[in-house]
């Protein structure tokens, strides 16, 4: 899949309390075609056995899902953090980038969980 980045645009700030807030947008159609919801997303260790930096992602939706890099995976040999972002096509399965997050447990089900949550901006 060939994907052209469009013009982005930053707008000008709003400032309030030692925070600065700028709007941002691109020229491009909006996407809605997007599932967004971790629910849609099965996480699990490796048919071929658990290694810490590869997970097996399986999109259950309809249509495309978005992950993003941060995404906390809770569960498994290990609670892990999604490494990078990625779009997994409908029903689509294939292994998936992480970073170990919780040292010193290497055991457990074979199950994760993702949540919603994200890894903090220090860890990530």
């Amino acid at each position: 899949m060939h994907t052209t980045i469009p013009a982005l645009h930053v707008g000008q700030g709003t400032h309030q309390a030692g925070l600065t807030v700028f709007p941002v947008w691109v020229d491009a159609p909006r996407i809605g075609m997007l599932d967004w919801a971790p629910a849609s997303l099965r996480i699990s260790e490796r048919a071929e056995g658990a290694a810490v930096d590869t997970l097996e992602a399986e999109n259950l939706a309809d249509r495309s899902l978005v992950a993003l890099e941060g995404d906390l995976l809770e569960g498994g040999w290990q609670n892990r953090m999604l490494a990078r972002s990625l779009v997994l096509a409908p029903r689509e399965r294939r292994p998936l980038p992480a970073l170990c997050v919780e040292q010193g447990r290497w055991g457990g089900g074979a199950d994760h969980s993702a949540g919603g949550r994200r890894a903090s901006l220090v860890v990530r």
